[in-house]
Parts: C-alpha cells; sequence; structure tokens
C-alpha cells in the first residue's frame, strides 16, 4: 500500500493549522487505519505532532522532508517570510530522527543568482548530514555551473558522500537525489534515468 502525500500542493504546518489542528485530525485518521504517511513541510509545527507519528510509525511507513532553500536570513526573510527560520528546520530533522521518524531534506526552491551557489548549497548539505538526514534532494540548476559536475563537486567538497553515476550523459543532470544511508537510489533527469550508488567517503572517486 502505498503512501498518501500530504503536503506536495500546500504546506500542511502553515500558521493556521495552530488553530485548526486540520493536519493533526488528518495523522489521527492515518493512526486509526494504519495506513503510511508521507508529509512535505516547512513548518516545524509538525514537533507538535510528533506523538502522533511515533504512534502511526510502529504499525506503518512514516517519512517526512523538510523544504530548505537558503540559510540567508535576507533571503528567507524577503521569499519565505511567514515560515520558520531555516535552521529551526534543521534541528527540527535531527529531532524527528531521534525520535525515529525518517526525515530529509528538499533543497528548494534554488533561485537563480539568489541562493544558488555553491557554497550555499554545500553549506545546507553539511547541515543537512550534521542532523542525521535520511536523504537529501538538490532540485535546480546552479549558477551558471555544468550541471553534472558541479552537482558532484558540491557533494564531494562537503566531505559527506561518495558519489557514483554510471553512464549519465555530460550536462543531462537536472535533479538528483542523494541517500545518506548505504544503498541504490533511482531518480529521474529530463528525459534520462539513472541509478546512483551512494558509500561512506573512503576515497576520491567523484
Amino acid at each position: 500500500l502505498g503512501p498518501i502525500t500530504i503536503g506536495a500542493n500546500t504546506d500542511p504546518y502553515q500558521p493556521a493549522e495552530k488553530a485548526t489542528r486540520l493536519t493533526r485530525k488528518l495523522l489521527e485518521l492515518f493512526v486509526r487505519h494504519r495506513h503510511p504517511v508521507s508529509l512535505i513541510t516547512k513548518g516545524t509545527l509538525v514537533l507538535r505532532d510528533l506523538d502522533r507519528l511515533v504512534e502511526a510509525a510502529r504499525h506503518t511507513r512514516v517519512e517526512l522532508c523538510f523544504s530548505i532553500g537558503t540559510l540567508d536570513e535576507d533571503v528567507w526573510r524577503a521569499t519565505e517570510p511567514v515560515t520558520p527560520h531555516p535552521r529551526k528546520r534543521i534541528e527540527a530533522v535531527a529531532e524527528l530522527n531521534r525520535a525515529g521518524i525518517p526525515a530529509g531534506v528538499l533543497v528548494a526552491p534554488l533561485m537563480p543568482g539568489i541562493n544558488d551557489s555553491p557554497a550555499q548549497v554545500e553549506e545546507i548539505l553539511q547541515l543537512c548530514a550534521d542532523a542525521g538526514a535520511r536523504s537529501v534532494s538538490v532540485i535546480g540548476d546552479f549558477n551558471g555551473w555544468d550541471r553534472r559536475r558541479h552537482a558532484m563537486r558540491v557533494l564531494g567538497a562537503s566531505g559527506i558522500w561518495e558519489i557514483f553515476i554510471p553512464g549519465l550523459p555530460e550536462g543531462e543532470l537536472y535533479k538528483f537525489q542523494v541517500k545518506t544511508q548505504n544503498g541504490f537510489v533511482m531518480d529521474k533527469t529530463d528525459p534520462y534515468g539513472f541509478e546512483m550508488e551512494v558509500r561512506p567517503r573512503t576515497a576520491a572517486r567523484v
């Protein structure tokens, strides 16, 4: 049974959720029916519902992703004025994972010339790793760099992961996904698909 995703179109932890508690009521339904659920949010209010997420995870699959596109204070205030601070979201990733709820990060949106510099992306990746993020997806182009080579350089330079992408044509990578746990990941480029093997960093092979 596949999970129902909440948050793909609109954030389930907007400020109004404090009063309406609609998302919490939905989680209670998932607990009751033991149905798998996936959440995407910018809202640290999800920690209010940690008890429900933990209860659901005892019986079914539960996953959560935070959207974090920048750590720059000015960019955050200008583009996400009613959202929790990005560093608070990273702290929430760590707290959820400590509680046994697999939590990852979508590094998005990346806006050309605003928050897509290599240094900005690398800092987010490093903090995600420090927080124990179960997955990290970087979505978008990188400030005019060659997309495939730079994507690999970002991850290699962070000192977190060693990446192997067999057979991917130069310059064709638009979206890539990295798992911090060992294993294989299938993701999609446009129009290609690829396999990515992720291993603990042992040698400079990226």
